[in-house]
């Protein structure tokens, strides 16, 4: 099993090659320098010690070190928090990967929209200790669009128009009146990045 906790915690003596050298000898495992250090370097994480980093710097370093291993089961709790565009768009490549062997689980814990591609099999929704949804991320898009009423952004309007998707201009926002239970509507709004996530309001007591 591979965790990451939310923030990392590290030894701030350590530099990021001796910190990943800890877990590596703690699990009993021999120290494979080509391949660690190119796991290192692939994810961008400094040379320097690890009380010089940055927050996203530290969130690099600790995927690494919750992946180091391959193991079968990979839990992150807030992966994305810190990592720029291109370290998000690493962390859902090498998530999908692990995803497309059919031999590793992947759990991740969200609050926000970080994106839901289709290595993404299951979702579910915990508001208040209680599941308040379980399913494909299909239906949780159809369940948060009825859940709001089908009100969406303004800035939605291009990916509606140009997908065919029916809606109405409302105050400050847009209304989808297009069928919820069209797969294919559910289906371009995916492939348009748009995401569930984003229109869960802030402050709502909900993990993903």
């Amino acid at each position: 099993m591979g965790y990451l906790i939310d923030p990392p915690s590290f030894y701030e003596s350590f530099s990021a090659r001796d910190m990943l050298r800890y877990y590596v000898s703690t699990s009993g495992s021999k120290w494979n320098e080509p391949e660690y250090s190119k796991l290192l370097q692939d994810w961008s994480v400094p040379t320097g010690k690890i009380k010089t980093f940055s927050r996203g710097q530290r969130q690099r370093l600790g995927i690494v070190c919750s992946v180091w291993h391959n193991p079968d089961l990979w839990l992150l709790d807030e992966p994305f928090t810190g990592l720029d565009r291109l370290g998000a768009q690493l962390l859902w490549e090498t998530v999908s990967r692990y995803v497309r062997s059919g031999e590793r689980t992947v759990l991740l814990v969200l609050h926000d929209g970080h994106g839901l591609p289709e290595s993404v099999s299951q979702i579910v929704e915990i508001g208040s200790a209680n599941v308040t949804f379980a399913g494909s991320r299909h239906d949780y898009f159809r369940a948060v669009l009825r859940r709001i009423g089908a009100e969406v952004p303004l800035h939605w309007q291009p990916v509606l128009a140009a997908s065919g998707i029916q809606y109405d201009l409302a105050v400050g926002s847009l209304r989808i009146t297009h069928d919820l239970d069209d797969v294919r509507m559910i289906e371009a709004l995916l492939l348009a990045g748009l995401n569930p996530l984003s229109l869960v309001e802030e402050g709502d007591p909900i993990e993903v």
